[in-house]
């Protein structure tokens, strides 16, 4: 098996760049036919039923606008329910039939599963999820000293939206229906005084991602990275506090526009304004990286350290382990995958860190994935779900 990594970490990163140099052009161009084609029959969200968390301010409360401006009748959910209300009256106005609020705390799963069932009872089906609900704390890692401090942003912004998505999925199963990701381009910025706001969004991103491939064509994701955009989070001293006063913000109507047409378009990922693209890609040339919660948790952490503490971040895959023992790699359907040694992948971790390198990727021919995915997202993500959630489950014999 070593050798067989050996063999693959020489020709499989060349062979998989070569083939994606001269396969990139045409594809881009049947991307860009395809996304006409989506754009022409885009969809229409007249009389459909749209719940959005954190629907009181900011994203959400314009999204909600836009929504009611092409007729969709609404279900808001927030913990200020005098904020809700007057949302809920401009969206009537607006031109949505029906309007419910729902004043819920999404970090609940009891209140999640309460609010989606009172919603579905009442409209009789549920069409589009938009999990928007978010906080942010300001503050260098080193400064923080109560950890219940920060807990919230982790339960509002990550499990906020997995209780609601829980809670949601089979009706949205029932409709085709689809979950708008309001994630951040913090995930993959590092922006510091913001490590655990970054971690929650980046752990939304890889999250939403993997569920994209479980469902397939069955529920279409959206994921979101809005960049600076006028709202609560980044009014006031917020902007001061990361020093991020020199960045333009986006108006929050254009923003929740661009969502809905992205979202209607059945587009996978929208970053707005998409000028913000220019600073993933930086990061991911130089070096590669990925959007794990832990990942961009030490990479704010690396840029506020400076040379102060080095961090390597090690992207170990399939190793030899009791996480791989068992049942573990035949439950996910990667029983074919082959798998390193774990003494290998140890010598390798070592000589990394010593090295001082920023990121390792073991057995490194799985740095291949990484760029399909990058650069073709739709090819890599239609192949896993063909290769581990498709395939029937091979029968174990007594």
């Amino acid at each position: 098996m070593d050798l067989l990594h050996k063999f693959l970490n020489i020709v499989l990163l060349p062979i998989t760049l070569t083939v994606l140099l001269l396969f990139m052009l045409p594809f881009l161009f049947l991307k860009f036919l395809w996304s006409l084609k989506r754009s022409i029959y885009r969809e229409y969200v007249a009389g459909k039923v749209i719940l959005i968390t954190g629907a009181s301010s900011g994203i959400g409360e314009y999204v909600a606008y836009e929504y009611a401006k092409r007729g969709a009748r609404l279900a808001l959910v927030a913990r200020r329910e005098d904020c809700l209300r007057a949302v809920a009256d401009r969206a009537r106005k607006l031109g949505s039939p029906d309007v419910v609020v729902v004043r819920a705390d999404v970090s609940k799963v009891e209140e999640c599963k309460q609010f989606v069932d009172e919603i579905v009872n009442y409209f009789g089906r549920l069409d589009h999820l938009v999990n928007n609900a978010g906080v942010v704390q300001v503050r260098l890692f080193e400064e923080f000293t109560q950890f219940s401090d920060i807990a919230s942003v982790m339960d509002i912004n990550f499990w906020g939206s997995v209780y609601s998505t829980h809670c949601a999925v089979p009706h949205l199963r029932k409709s085709k229906g689809k979950i708008v990701v309001i994630a951040s381009t913090a995930a993959w910025l590092g922006t510091p005084r913001l490590s655990f706001y970054n971690a929650s969004k980046a752990a939304l991103i890889s999250f939403f991602e993997t569920l994209r491939t479980e469902f397939g064509q069955d529920i279409g994701i959206t994921i979101v990275t809005p960049g600076m955009v006028e709202s609560e989070m980044t009014q006031g001293e917020l902007f001061s506090e990361v020093e991020a006063n020199w960045i333009p913000t986006e108006t929050t109507e254009g923003c929740a526009k661009a969502i809905l047409d992205s979202t209607c378009s059945g587009d996978m990922y929208l970053t707005e304004p998409s000028w913000m693209k220019a600073g993933f890609w930086v990061k991911t040339f130089c070096p590669e990286a990925s959007k794990a919660a832990l990942i961009s948790f030490f990479e704010t952490l690396r840029t506020e350290f400076g040379q102060d503490i080095g961090i390597t971040i090690v992207n170990p895959r399939v190793i030899e382990s009791e996480m791989t023992q068992g049942d573990y790699l035949s439950e996910i359907q990667a029983d074919w995958f082959p798998t390193e040694t774990t003494e290998g992948c140890a010598k390798a971790i070592l000589d990394s860190a010593c090295n001082g390198d920023t990121y390792l990727t073991e057995p490194s021919w799985m740095k291949a994935g990484f760029w399909v995915k990058t650069l073709c997202p739709e090819v890599f993500e239609r192949c896993l779900h063909s290769l581990l959630v498709s395939r029937p489950r091979s029968s174990k014999k007594d």
